[in-house]
């Protein structure tokens, strides 16, 4: 009943959200710049998005193998794929990591602590390389801000403290573990998982896994690139490296249904800062969201074909 509840509120926010940002753009204006659209960009965007999910897929097949999981690479792929198609049409962000989780425990029934370790350490090294690129970039964009000098300094020592204290914890990280021995199975079942975690045999794949991050957030950045190509407007690479960073970081709020309203409105104000007109950037933005959504429902096309193909799925 609690979830339905808030499940409700989020979908009235959802639309009340999406229906405030229409009231800030001319809507002729916007409605004109989708059916200019030049196409080329879009395809190419097409290609881009395969991309993206194979370089998810090598950088999870890595920390798996590492726990003796051995999933290759066009598996770890197939499954991303599927992945996205749940974290798109299911009423929340995890769904594709959920959907991972129970797929490989029926292969791997003893090993759920080390799936959810691959699992947990493939987001977070997601999530730092994301916070360094867009930290990097911001650098080029100092005389942008019109904050004091104290106020920068907080801000940036605040985001190199969370980078510095994450290669600390890996580097350490066997330190970490817990010695303590819960009695209740499900406090013993949290432990075991972060023990697992720290237990990660080797500090080189780690290593290499947070670099290939790179790949996704470049490659992210280049599609944003070709969107706002398609609508006519030239953003400096440089720029969208920052930009992208801080509307990914906003959209893990867990306000509204799949982040709908807050990426476009996040976006919307960032780009607006750097002179981008509000149209072509909720034209970009709603734009990315609908060619994510119907380049996943393949997604969910392999995963009935997998299913029919013998249960796999």
């Amino acid at each position: 009943m609690k979830k339905s509840i808030i499940t409700i509120i989020k979908i009235i926010f959802t639309i009340a959200l999406c229906a405030f940002l229409l009231t800030t753009v001319n809507l002729q204006e916007f409605v004109q710049l989708i059916i200019n659209a030049d196409l080329r960009f879009i395809i190419g965007i097409i290609f881009l998005w395969p991309l993206q999910i194979f370089a998810g897929g090598v950088r999870w097949s890595m920390l798996l193998r590492e726990y003796n999981i051995f999933v290759g690479a066009i598996e770890a792929t197939r499954l991303n794929w599927i992945g996205m198609f749940f974290n798109n049409f299911l009423p929340s962000g995890i769904g594709g990591d959920a959907y991972k989780f129970v797929f490989l425990n029926r292969r791997y029934p003893n090993r759920k602590a080390a799936i959810l370790s691959s699992v947990f350490i493939d987001r977070g090294l997601g999530l730092l390389a994301v916070i360094a690129v867009g930290l990097g970039a911001s650098l080029f964009f100092l005389n942008k801000f019109s904050l004091s000098s104290a106020q920068l300094l907080f801000y940036y020592l605040s985001a190199a403290g969370v980078l510095i204290s994450s290669v600390l914890a890996v580097v350490f990280r066997k330190r970490l573990s817990i010695s303590w021995k819960p009695k209740a199975m499900l406090a013993m079942k949290i432990v075991d998982a972060f023990n697992t975690l720290c237990a990660f045999p080797k500090t080189g794949p780690l290593i290499i896994v947070f670099v290939s991050s790179f790949i996704f957030v470049v490659i992210t950045a280049l599609s944003y690139s070709f969107f706002f190509a398609a609508f006519g407007i030239s953003v400096p690479f440089l720029l969208l490296l920052f930009l992208i960073p801080l509307i990914a970081i906003a959209e893990m709020a867990p306000f509204t249904i799949n982040s709908l309203g807050i990426r476009e409105g996040v976006g919307m104000f960032l780009f607006s800062y750097f002179g981008i007109p509000a149209a072509v950037s909720l034209s970009v933005l709603l734009a990315s969201r609908v060619i994510g959504l119907l380049l996943s429902v393949t997604g969910g096309v392999a995963y009935l074909f997998s299913r029919r193909g013998g249960g796999r799925g």
